[in-house]
């Protein structure tokens, strides 16, 4: 009896209102999300948060109608979404990247199922927590904690430039930590290599601590994975 009063208050209203509350609450974490050009975007956001807000209105719908436990489908949502969230992420040299967008995708698809289900005021919260963390938190970890990257490093210099103790002094103030060092010389060529794994502060930059090392004289070709 509860399942066919809350049906019956799905209005043609009532569904409009949601489905565009879900385009509103999806497009606020998306231009996050594309405005830091990551995989997936205010597009991707705003379909999914829809998509699971419709399944929901579903949901509270099809039981009135041929009976049923109406959480199964939004069940599968939660299951469903997490296949998509993996798509997101994807390993770049030592790094994992995607990890955000993917919990961010999760998290979008059950902000639908809470618009669809009428829980207006968990959903706004919800939103302005994410929004929160996305924005704020971030700038909080750039400044304050000491997040740091890891590349592969390999630099070629002239043998007899000098510059391999350059580029230890320059890693040096740059406050860059080296792991698995090594330093070969090629007769033939007259050059040395040097490669190692380096853990860059994030709040310094992958591109402007390459172009410092572009600086030192003696480089002849600069390789950052």
């Amino acid at each position: 009896m509860n399942e066919l009063v809350f049906a019956s208050e799905l209005t043609y209203h009532v569904i409009f209102f949601r489905l565009i509350l879900a385009v509103i609450a999806g497009g606020l974490i998306g231009q996050n999300r594309e405005r830091h050009f990551k995989p997936a975007g205010l597009r991707t956001h705003i379909i999914i948060c829809t998509g699971a807000t419709l399944l929901m209105l579903l949901s509270i719908y099809l039981p009135s109608k041929t009976g049923g436990d109406p959480g199964r489908i939004a069940a599968q949502v939660v299951t469903g979404i997490g296949f998509l969230g993996a798509g997101a992420i994807f390993r770049l040299g030592f790094n994992v990247r995607g990890l955000t967008s993917a919990a961010s995708i999760w998290t979008t698809a059950a902000i639908g199922l809470t618009i669809g289900a009428g829980m207006y005021a968990a959903s706004a919260f919800a939103v302005i927590i994410i929004l929160l963390t996305l924005n704020v938190l971030n700038i909080i970890e750039l400044k304050i904690f000491r997040y740091r990257t890891a590349k592969i490093l390999s630099v070629i210099t002239d043998k007899y430039s000098g510059a391999v103790d350059k580029i230890i002094d320059y890693l040096d103030k740059k406050d860059v930590e080296l792991n698995d060092i090594s330093i070969e010389e090629d007769i033939e060529t007259g050059t040395i290599e040097l490669k190692s794994v380096v853990y860059i502060l994030k709040r310094e930059g992958t591109k402007k601590f390459f172009e410092g090392l572009r600086n030192i004289d003696g480089i002849k070709r600069i390789s950052l994975k």
